[in-house]
């Protein structure tokens, strides 16, 4: 819209540079509106991009452009919505294969849909090691999952045995893990007192361990979180 906006302005000024002047300044006051939407968007992002500013992992920084953005998208959708109305049964098709990937990539990445990316950035498996993912290591939760699991299949039936250890590598919170635990764990913040490790993208604190890794958590072909046991003293 600002760049119609723009546009049309540089014409009627090129045509009569008297009148068309009022004309212009006429027209941006018109379009006000319009205007200082886009400058809420473009202004803050275009700042941060030139300056190379740190944001501190993700977009927390710049979440009050999100609703100028839910703007802009309807009146795209208002202007795009005559021409979907000549074509239905094409738009209906094209408006139901993107939802349709839409929940199947929800689907495959269950229980880490905040981890989605852009098509832009590559989606999900271009965005790796590029963009902040899985921020708060909730690939970490899954992990545990699947290693109770593990443990509790592996002892059934062999009765009572000592609690293992674990730590799990959530940057400054590794003590705080307690309620995600579903089985008797000691609670380690040592990797070398741990009888498993838990590591996420964030903290790769098994890395020189004498362990030896049992799981993976991934989504399309990317790991979000690794496994690991103490290998047995030789």
């Amino acid at each position: 819209m600002t760049v119609i906006l723009g546009r049309e302005s540089v014409a009627k000024w090129r045509v009569d540079r008297g009148p068309s002047l009022r004309t212009v300044a006429l027209s941006l006051a018109r379009g006000r509106g319009a205007l200082t939407v886009c400058a809420a968007v473009v202004l803050p992002l275009g700042f941060l991009i030139v300056q190379r500013a740190t944001i501190y992992d993700g977009i927390r920084h710049v979440l009050f452009v999100i609703p100028m953005l839910a703007v802009l998208a309807g009146v795209g959708w208002v202007a795009i919505l005559p021409l979907l109305r000549q074509a239905p049964i094409v738009a209906a098709v094209a408006v139901g294969a993107y939802v349709g990937s839409l929940a199947l990539t929800l689907a495959v990445l269950h229980p880490l849909e905040y981890i989605a990316m852009s098509a832009l950035a590559g989606g999900t498996r271009g965005a790796y090691d590029r963009f902040e993912q899985d921020y708060w290591s909730a690939a970490a939760t899954e992990a545990l999952r699947r290693l109770e699991r593990r443990l509790d299949y592996e002892l059934a039936g062999k009765g009572a045995e000592a609690s293992p250890s674990i730590v799990i590598c959530i940057p400054w919170r590794e003590w705080m893990v307690g309620p995600m635990l579903k089985r008797p764990w000691v609670v380690e913040t040592d990797p070398d007192k741990a009888d498993f490790i838990i590591e996420t993208p964030r903290s790769r604190c098994a890395a020189g361990k004498p362990v030896v890794l049992i799981a993976e958590v991934k989504r399309f072909d990317r790991a979000f979180a690794w496994v690991y046991a103490r290998r047995p003293q030789e």
